[in-house]
């Protein structure tokens, strides 16, 4: 039986050589078994990952990602690519991103989303950037935006949420229900702002409730 992936170790990470005749989907399933069973081994530990064998897609290589990170202790933080290192960091923890079904097909938009554009999902969507006013996100599932939200964002689903980590008066649509949102410093008891936490809106009885989600940033 051919071996999915080679894991090997490098300076400050692993290094993972893919099968290129295998499915994806064959190829993350076991990747989530390796780490799985290998989680006392590599411990709890900050690493950077690299990978070679097969080309990989941006939502691919991300995936591959986090199947480490859900099966093991591994927080991964850069990317080599070559020549290249990708910062991680912006994403932080997002929390069981592809866990859930509705989930698992995620895009994911690397960067910024400029005023008059558009992006929209057919699953959930993952915008490694700010929304800027007037642009605009659609999607199946759940939204969650790495930085500022100041457009618009909506699902159809009255199940997810909408999440950013600053909402700088957007508008957010969850299912039926409609919205304004603007995220508020909290003040601490000497009259001082305390840092921005990031929220997540979700549709409850036809109101938008904020619920702070800092585990997914």
């Amino acid at each position: 039986m051919t071996d999915s992936c080679v894991i090997k170790s490098m300076p400050h990470g692993i290094s993972l050589t893919l099968n290129p005749d295998i499915s994806f989907e064959e190829l993350c399933t076991d990747i989530c078994r390796k780490f799985y069973e290998s989680r006392e081994f590599f411990g709890s530990s900050i690493l950077t990952i690299s990978f070679s064998g097969r080309d990989l897609s941006p939502e691919e290589e991300e995936a591959l990602v986090e199947a480490v990170e859900l099966n093991s202790d591994i927080k991964i933080r850069l990317i080599y690519d070559g020549d290249e290192l990708k910062d991680r960091r912006t994403i932080g923890d997002v929390e069981k991103f592809y866990v859930e079904q509705k989930t698992t097909n995620a895009l994911i938009h690397r960067g910024n989303v400029k005023e008059g554009q558009k992006v929209s999902s057919v699953s959930s969507l993952l915008v490694l950037g700010d929304v800027a006013e007037g642009a605009s996100l659609t999607a199946s599932g759940s939204i969650t935006v790495m930085g500022t939200l100041a457009g618009s964002a909506a699902t159809n689903d009255a199940s997810s949420f909408v999440a950013a980590a600053v909402f700088d008066d957007a508008s957010v649509t969850v299912g039926n229900v409609s919205g304004e949102i603007a995220t508020k410093p909290k003040k601490s008891l000497f009259g001082k702002n305390k840092p921005i936490e990031p929220v997540a809106v979700k549709a409850v009885d036809g109101e938008l409730v904020p619920v702070e989600v800092n585990a997914m940033f």
